[in-house]
């Protein structure tokens, strides 16, 4: 078979995705809904409505909008596109040509910055990986368009400060995007529990959040989410597609044809799951990478961020010849794993196809990697 060869989340080895399984409902309904192009609305008109219940829900539930019907979303082909749509919306509502981001920003701004024609402007963070809020004050000029904080670093799952992001943002009269592509349905449900700052449209500052519904939101590929306060910003890069059927629709997305299986597929999982079975998986998640910490830390590794924000752990690595030993190691092993550079370390993304005891099998791997190069 043409897939013999490709990873599978089910046998526990793929150690850096931020994706999993999807949900059993989620896979079920997703085959149904091959057909379906949300690109083409007047054709498939309850699908076009189960996309903005979808994105009423994540304004309610995830991003705490006072007014979740005012919010303006899609379902889009990953966190990337949608990063690049708040960039561009920015630039359009603005003129401005810089974005500011956190050292630790996903390579999609950089992507977004190329296309766009705008300058990516980097603030260093602390030392848990959270960016500077004082310094992303002092980077602000005149050209700033878009100021982004994370909920979930690609490389330590750090949580920004956007709280008081958003205090600048509002005050300085800029946009403020989150990428909350990881974190976004992990956050949420964790704040309950521990402290974590809100990222929400509560925040006046917040003007759009990426979710990324393939990720903890257990929806089949592709399936990125961009949600946007209200119209105001995604009216600024509207386009008409005029022979579209039923005299055509107005869209702001990048892609025109869109799949409506993902879109089926998460309103299927937000029925089924619902608030409730969400945060069960997020919290159990959670608890199994908190487990993973400590049994790093009674092999004698360091974790990066202790303890940490989200359900992704990273171990420190003693120097790039650790590294590259581990990955011709894990590879030897059948371990899929992800070398970070900011910090040199592994990613564990402790999604729900993994368990602490697992991955302690890999940790005890990289303790004797560590070891015998220098550690």
């Amino acid at each position: 078979m043409i897939l013999e060869r490709d990873s599978r989340y089910s046998d526990g080895t793929v150690l850096g995705s931020m994706c999993t399984e999807p949900h059993p409902v989620a896979r079920r309904v997703f085959r149904e809904a091959l057909h379906v192009n949300l690109g083409d609305p007047y054709l498939f008109p309850n699908a076009a409505e189960a996309e903005r219940e979808c994105v009423r829900w994540m304004a309610r539930v995830l991003l705490d909008h006072p007014a979740p019907e005012e919010a303006v979303g899609a379902i889009v082909s990953g966190g990337t596109e949608a990063n690049v749509l708040a960039a561009y919306a920015a630039r359009e509502a603005t003129g401005g040509r810089e974005i500011i981001v956190p050292e630790t920003r996903h390579f999609s701004f950089e992507k977004a910055a190329r296309m766009l024609r705008m300058r990516l402007v980097e603030a260093p963070v602390d030392e848990e990986y959270r960016v500077d809020v004082d310094a992303v004050q002092d980077l602000i000029t005149r050209d700033t368009a878009l100021i982004v904080g994370i909920v979930g670093t690609t490389e330590t799952g750090s949580v920004d400060d956007v709280e008081a992001l958003s205090d600048v943002a509002e005050d300085r009269g800029i946009p403020l995007h989150v990428d909350a592509a990881f974190g976004g349905f992990v956050a949420p449900f964790l704040r309950r529990y521990r402290d974590l700052p809100r990222f929400g449209f509560d925040l006046e500052g917040v003007t759009s959040v990426t979710v990324d519904p393939h990720k903890m939101g257990l929806v089949p590929p592709p399936a990125g989410g961009i949600i946007f306060r209200d119209g105001e910003l995604p009216r600024e890069i509207e386009v008409h597609a005029p022979y579209l059927s039923g005299g055509g629709s107005r869209q702001f997305t990048i892609v025109g044809t869109r799949p409506g299986a993902p879109v089926l597929a998460l309103y299927a999982n937000i029925l089924t799951l619902g608030e409730e079975g969400y945060e069960r998986i997020a919290l159990a998640c959670y608890r199994e990478t908190l487990r993973v910490v400590d049994a790093a830390k009674d092999l004698g590794l360091e974790p990066a961020v202790d303890p940490p924000h989200l359900n992704l752990a990273n171990v420190l690595l003693n120097g790039r010849d650790a590294a590259e030993r581990l990955l011709e190691e894990a590879e030897r092993h059948g371990w899929k794993v992800s070398i970070s550079s900011n910090p040199l370390g592994v990613r564990i993304v402790m999604m729900p196809h993994l368990t602490a005891d697992r991955v302690t099998e890999f940790l005890r791997l990289v303790a004797r990697v560590v070891r015998e190069c220098g550690g």
